[in-house]
């Protein structure tokens, strides 16, 4: 049992890296590279996100919980760099979201060499798997973002932020 409501069936999750845009996916396969180099076990748990599934992890804390509480703050998925293939979340594949410090400082540095945003310096919402491609300053996609995804697609959005 939940602390508001019964937590509803769980949305599938994409692992796969296939749907990044192309200039972040090399970026992600190069810390992947950089983490297990440095004795990590880097893991991508999410990659892109669909609105269903933005909507199921919005509903955490808010309308059902099972302890994690507030998981993101966007409730739709047009407004999370997931939905364009812009951000992936990575953990330990051994101690899953319960990794040592090490592990984080390790995925922000790498993130941090390629100018990629890292969750984890996050001040008011710090989210340590959360790793995005530099979309200008840009915490969450604007109104601009959104248009040019849906008079173009994902290539529009890549384009327009050097992610080809």
């Amino acid at each position: 049992m939940s602390l508001f409501g019964t937590v509803p069936p769980t949305v599938s999750t994409q692992y796969s890296l296939d749907g990044l845009a192309p200039r972040f996916r090399v970026q992600v396969l190069a810390i992947l590279g950089d983490m297990l180099r440095e004795g990590h076990d880097p893991l991508i748990v999410e990659s892109m996100r669909s609105d269903d599934r933005q909507r199921f992890l919005y509903g955490f804390g808010r309308d059902y919980d099972d302890g994690r509480g507030i998981v993101t703050n966007s409730a739709e998925g047009k407004n999370s760099w997931h939905f364009y293939g812009l951000a992936v979340d990575v953990v330990s594949r051994s101690r899953l979201w319960k990794a040592p410090p090490e592990f984080w400082s390790a995925l922000g540095a790498s993130a941090a060499r390629r100018e990629l945003t890292w969750g984890g310096n996050w001040p008011n919402f710090p989210d340590k798997p959360h790793v995005q491609f530099p979309s200008r300053g840009l915490s969450s996609p604007t109104s601009h973002i959104i248009e040019l995804y849906d008079s173009g697609g994902l290539v529009s959005v890549w384009t327009e932020l050097s992610a080809l």
